[in-house]
Parts: C-alpha cells; structure tokens; sequence
C-alpha cells in the first residue's frame, strides 16, 4: 500500500498483523493503535494480542461508554480518569498500568501558544 498517511498505514498493519508501525520511536504506541482497543476489535486478529491486551480494550471501551452516557468517563472499578483543567495537567496512560502521567507534550503545547499570539495581531 502506498499511503502517505501515517495513521492509515497504522491501521492496515495492524489489519495484517504486523505491529512494527504502532509504536512511536520511545515505544509508547501510536493514538491509531489504540482504535481496536477502542472498538473491542481485537478478537479480530487471533493470536496477536495478549490477555492483558483483552483486560485494557474491556477498560477502555467502558470508559468510551460510561463517558457517553453520562458525559464523565469514570465508573465503577476503573481508574480515575481526571478531567484536564488549568490546573490538572495529566493525561491518562493507558497501558498494563493504568495511570495519571505528566504530559509529554507541554513544553510543546508553549511553543504553539506563543506562535498563535504572535500571528494574531
């Protein structure tokens, strides 16, 4: 396949079970990596994913429900997801252990904030 989309190219190798393009060069997974988690569609491609592989997709797809029912993903028995405020920075790891990390990205998130300011004028 000749795409130039990386998150295309993402999914269909995981269609073919291939999962040398879901991780990112630190090893954390790619966000497309995470939409058979998601969906519960792991079940698709036997072999492939562990049991803990299974346990994670159960979690994440009660948080995906529990979130659209009740607009807070939250529940019974999962971790604390915690809403992202001016003063809550943490993002939701979601791996063999689910927890709150610093966000990889902030220093990131400043250099981006202060290029918008300086476009608008």
């Amino acid at each position: 396949m000749d795409n130039k989309n990386p998150d295309v190219t993402g999914v269909v190798s995981i269609a073919q079970g291939d999962l040398t393009g879901v991780y990112n060069e630190d090893h954390s997974v790619k966000v497309y990596a995470g939409i058979p988690y998601a969906y519960g569609n792991l079940w698709r491609h036997p072999g492939l994913y562990s049991e803990e592989d299974y346990e994670l997709s159960e979690i994440m797809q009660q948080y995906w429900v529990n979130f659209a029912k009740t607009g807070n993903p939250n529940g019974e028995g999962l971790p604390e997801w915690k809403m992202r405020t001016a003063d809550q920075d943490k993002l939701l790891q979601l791996d063999t252990e689910i927890k709150m990390i610093d966000d990889p990205n902030a220093e990131l998130y400043k250099i981006i904030d202060m290029y918008q300011e300086s476009t608008i004028s």
